[in-house]
């Protein structure tokens, strides 16, 4: 009996050593585990909290993308309409301008009709006394009227009196030749009346031919003499 019972000791010993060692191996399989859980699940906590971070930050950039978006069509808007306001104030400032320019042309019109006193002596007769000093520009303007004045007259005679003119230079004195002569070609006779004896010497110191065209001193004389003889 007792070999038996010391044969069976040992074997039982042996059994709860075994059981021990798989008991230790389950508990470090459990830990092991349990350690890799708690890894993967700190990790995922992390990328949870990364990709939060990513979501509010790309948040964030979209509120101010909007911000800018509204500020920029608020812009364009103001801008608009700075564009209208300055069209319609340009459109009122080219209308006021031709506004004041029809008011010169106005006053231009009435300066050039009062600057050349046509006047007419009888139905057919036109007398244009010229005051003032003279230039070539000035006796154009005059032709241009004349001539629009014994068109429009129907003038058979025009007189032209120098009395007033304070002093003829060559230009000046060319320059009514040539407007007699114009009215000449218009079928009207010409007289040139005023010429004083200063006149006359500088007519002849500048050598201007008055050729054709009946002149007189004075405008009296000029209109007693020349309307009798004139054919209507």
């Amino acid at each position: 009996m007792l070999t038996i019972a010391t044969t069976s000791q040992p074997r039982a010993l042996t059994i709860q050593i075994t059981d021990l060692a798989l008991l230790v191996l389950l508990t470090a399989m459990i830990v092991t585990l349990t350690l890799t859980l708690t890894h993967t699940l700190l990790a995922s906590l992390r990328q949870a909290e990364e990709l939060a971070l990513v979501a509010q930050a790309a948040q964030h950039h979209a509120e101010q993308n909007a911000v800018a978006l509204a500020e920029q069509q608020a812009a364009m808007v103001q801008a608009r309409d700075a564009a209208v306001a300055a069209h319609a104030e340009a459109e009122q400032a080219r209308q006021e301008v031709q506004q004041q320019l029809a008011v010169v042309q106005q006053q231009q019109a009435l300066i050039h009709e009062l600057s050349l006193p046509v006047l007419p002596l009888t139905e057919h007769t036109l007398v244009l006394p010229l005051v003032g000093s003279l230039d070539a520009e000035r006796v154009v303007q005059i032709t241009g009227g004349l001539l629009e004045q014994v068109a429009a007259h129907q003038a058979r005679l025009v007189i032209l009196d120098i009395t007033g003119i304070a002093e003829l230079d060559r230009a000046v004195a060319q320059a009514l030749l040539e407007t007699l002569r114009g009215v000449q070609l218009l079928g009207a006779q010409v007289v040139l009346t005023g010429i004083q004896p200063r006149t006359a010497h500088a007519l002849v110191q500048l050598g201007v031919a008055l050729t054709g065209i009946r002149t007189y001193n004075t405008l009296q004389a000029g209109v007693a003499e020349s309307i009798p003889a004139v054919r209507y």
